[in-house]
């Protein structure tokens, strides 16, 4: 039906249709739509099932994210990554799915923050102790973990923010963790690899990185 036979509403959402190229642009486009179509209800229902590939809408992922994912996954050597649409998200997404109530976390004391508030005002109220520590004394680290049984994550800064000191990562990542090392990062670059698996107990190493970027991901090591 001609654009000029249908309802104004109606015109402007089907005018100007984008005709999809036959070969594929060399950059990965930007896909901006929230929703996606569907032919009829039997495809809407093998793709909400996971028969058929393809998506449902913007909240459940998309294409751009997925990207993302596969090439922070593939960079670092990991099984899987997750991207976030913000630093603090990713931040939370890694301790909340390794603290519970009555676990510890042991963490540096030039938190960004925002971390800071989210451990006072969040992880306090339910339930998880908070000990802060110099992340660039070693041993207060070690003395830190030692000193909280109930301790299942340290976390510390890459880059701090706003004073951006460098951590000894490899370090770090050697203190008497007993549990996988899971790293959380808002840089440009790839994650610290020092933050390998931990094969002998049970404390995550969580591990942030204050520069600025676009985008931020936490990644699960196989």
């Amino acid at each position: 039906m001609p654009a000029h036979d249908r309802h104004p509403d109606t015109a402007a959402v089907h005018a100007g249709r984008l005709v999809v190229p036959s070969n594929v642009a060399s950059s990965p486009p930007l896909f901006q739509a929230s929703s996606y179509e569907f032919s009829d209800l039997d495809d809407v229902e093998a793709i909400y099932g996971g028969a058929r590939s393809g998506k449902i809408y913007g909240r459940y992922g998309g294409p751009n994210g997925e990207q993302f994912e596969a090439a922070i996954a593939e960079l670092e050597g990991a099984e899987a990554a997750v991207g976030a649409a913000a630093g603090m998200s990713a931040i939370d997404a890694a301790l909340a799915t390794n603290l519970g109530p009555g676990d510890a976390i042991v963490a540096t004391r030039e938190a960004y923050g925002g971390t800071y508030a989210l451990l006072e005002h969040d992880y306090r109220a339910r339930g998880i102790a908070v000990r802060y520590v110099d992340q660039h004394d070693h041993a207060a680290v070690a003395a830190a973990l030692a000193a909280a049984p109930a301790a299942r994550v340290l976390y510390v800064e890459a880059l701090t923010n706003p004073l951006v000191r460098v951590a000894d990562l490899a370090t770090l990542a050697r203190s008497p963790t007993r549990r996988e090392h899971v790293s959380s990062s808002m840089r440009r670059s790839r994650h610290p690899r020092s933050c390998g698996r931990s094969r002998s107990g049970q404390i995550s190493c969580c591990i942030a990185s204050g520069s600025i970027s676009a985008a931020t991901a936490t990644s699960a090591r196989a």
